[in-house]
Order: structure tokens, then sequence, then C-alpha cells
């Protein structure tokens, strides 16, 4: 049986895990607008230029995080 101090720690990790997919699909919709607004226009923002990577970037290390939490949960 687990403590509810686990039990909260499993939830805050499973929220983790849903931001970074968040964070990763976000970095994602920004590069594809990034890139069709360089072919349809010509020209990119330079906020997606930054943006697309860094989000992308940072969920990915958010889900190892919480990944690597919820494996030493177990």
């Amino acid at each position: 049986m687990t403590s509810t101090s686990e039990q909260s720690s499993n939830l805050s990790a499973a929220d983790e895990l849903r931001e970074a997919k968040t964070a990763i699909a976000m970095g994602a919709g920004v590069g594809v607008i990034g890139t069709a607004s360089a072919l349809l226009v010509g020209a990119t923002c330079p906020i997606c230029v930054v943006m697309a990577p860094a989000l992308i970037g940072a969920g990915l290390i958010k889900r190892y995080a919480a990944k690597k939490k919820l494996r030493s949960n177990e």
C-alpha cells in the first residue's frame, strides 16, 4: 500500500510528464508555423527560429526528469 505522499509524488510526476508533452507539441507547432511562413512568404520570424527548438528541448528534458521520477517511485 502506498502512502499519501507517494501518491501525490506519482501524481506530480504524471502532471510533469503531461506538461512536457505539451511543451514538445507547442514547439512542434511553432516550428510548423515558422516553416509554413517561410514557404509562403519567404521569411520567418526570429522568434519561431529560437522558440521551436527551445520548447522541444525543454519538453524533452522535462519528460526525461518526469520518467526518471516515475521509475524511482515504483
